[in-house]
């Protein structure tokens, strides 16, 4: 690896730890931590996002500043959301509580499943094709998306709704992002074939 590669590595961490510490210090009120389940559990989600970014390998990254600034968008944006606790959730605390905590295991068993190829910045690390990834190409995503709509469920603002399109605005661009630095490679091209949907099946 050559040295402006290392400091390209080490840049992106830098950003992507600043940023998050950022966000998590801006939302992390006595409300948003202790009023619901489903505010916790949308806090933890951006801690396990953090800790992954620290400890995975190496890769070649895009150079492309785009994708650099969807994939911060998509990951962080969706941090600007607030629990406001006189508003009256969609459906029953418990039924969005179990919808968030199946998002956040979903996107935990991608995490798991990736291991040390996790990454925010779209890059062509190693391929994984197990656990959730023999079923859609980006379970991880996915997993955010149950918790962003449960979390919008249980605090059904304007503001919020605001927020979460914006963020996945930026997570379908991060998508398409990522498959175009994957689809050089031929191993990429044989499972995409297999695994047809992006991100809901039958769906996307």
């Amino acid at each position: 690896m050559t040295p402006s590669t290392s400091l390209i590595e080490r840049s992106e961490k830098l950003l992507l730890l600043g940023v998050g510490c950022y966000f998590l210090f801006a939302n992390f009120t006595p409300v948003f931590v202790t009023h619901s389940f489903v505010a916790c559990l949308y806090l933890a989600e951006a801690l396990l996002d953090m800790t992954f970014t620290v400890t995975r390998q190496r890769g070649p990254l895009s150079h492309n500043w785009r994708d650099w600034l969807v994939a911060v968008l998509g990951t962080y944006a969706g941090l600007l959301v607030v629990a406001t606790p006189h508003v009256s959730p969609l459906l029953p605390s418990l039924l969005c509580g179990s919808l968030a905590l199946l998002g956040i295991l979903l996107s935990l068993s991608a995490k798991l499943s990736l291991r040390r190829s996790f990454g925010i910045i779209a890059a062509s690390r190693q391929l994984k094709t197990g656990g959730p990834y023999r079923v859609i190409r980006h379970p991880m995503y996915a997993g955010y998306l149950l918790m962003q709509v449960a979390f919008l469920l249980q605090y059904p603002t304007a503001h919020n709704a605001v927020v979460l399109l914006f963020t996945w605005w930026m997570q379908i661009m991060r998508i398409n992002a990522e498959e175009k630095m994957l689809a050089p490679r031929s191993e990429w091209v044989g499972w995409s074939k297999e695994v047809r949907w992006k991100l809901i099946p039958f769906i996307f």
